[in-house]
């Protein structure tokens, strides 16, 4: 598998098994951009546990023309799966499995597509839906906060014959939207026809009652950059691209 498509497969394993998110009203935002952690629920209404089918979940992705308000697009792909897709998943420490996309809390049924900012092929960009039982919602935001804590820094081996990657994860200021959220960046660098790439994964996770959302963005740059330049090219979740997206989940929830 090459590299660019093992970046993608992990991209889809996490979008699958993250669901997607943005907001609905803030919820448990405290000052210093943390939030707080997820705390123990009364029992779920039918509501809450039958909330939104696979075919719901896929009309809740933004349509190409809702993405161009905000500049983005979309390719019309939408994919609806009763369960998270099968990947073949790299070998990782256990307890930083949450942030390569193995939750312990799977979707139920999640949607997702592919997205792309105008005027843009660096980036590639995804967002999911996904829907969990009473309360699992809750633990999944709660299990990749921990991993956050345990994985600074972790190995991830795909056992293709390829280095294994070290990867830096770095806590992003939460976005102010749904029940709670986080954001994180991933960075490593490979060696791709013997010139160093670097590259760089922004995921961000909101949780409005028990659906998830989740964006991500992945970019590469030649290693050759300097700080600032790499810095200026590290892929970035557009909040005003997840404010949108969550707005019509939301919109979806108090129907």
């Amino acid at each position: 598998m090459s590299l660019r498509n093992r970046i993608a497969a992990s991209a889809a394993a996490a979008v699958a098994a993250f669901g997607l998110g943005t907001g609905c009203t803030a919820g448990n935002d405290v000052p210093g951009g943390e939030a707080r952690p997820a705390t123990a629920s009364a029992p779920a209404s039918p509501r809450e546990v039958q909330l939104l089918s696979g075919g719901a979940l896929a009309h809740a992705l933004l349509t190409d023309q809702e993405a161009r308000t905000v500049g983005y697009g979309t390719n019309g792909d939408r994919r609806i799966e009763q369960e998270p897709g099968q990947f073949r998943e790299p070998v990782v420490p256990e307890s930083c499995r949450p942030l390569q996309g193995t939750s312990p809390h799977p979707a139920q049924v999640s949607a997702s597509m592919n997205i792309h900012k105008l005027g843009s092929v660096l980036v590639i960009r995804s967002i999911g839906i996904g829907r969990r039982s009473a309360g699992e919602a809750e633990a999944h935001l709660a299990s990749l906060r921990k991993a956050l804590d345990d994985c600074p820094t972790m190995s991830v081996d795909y056992a293709d014959g390829a280095p294994v990657e070290e990867r830096k994860t770095t806590r992003l200021p939460d976005v102010t939207a749904g029940d709670e959220s986080l954001s994180y960046l991933q960075t490593w660098t490979n060696t791709v026809g013997g010139r160093g790439v670097d590259h760089a994964v922004a995921v961000t996770v909101v949780r409005c009652e028990n659906i998830t959302v989740t964006v991500m963005s992945i970019g590469d740059m030649p290693s050759s950059l300097t700080p600032p330049e790499k810095a200026a090219q590290l892929p970035v979740n557009d909040e005003a691209l997840v404010r949108l997206q969550s707005d019509k989940v939301r919109a979806l929830l108090d129907a």
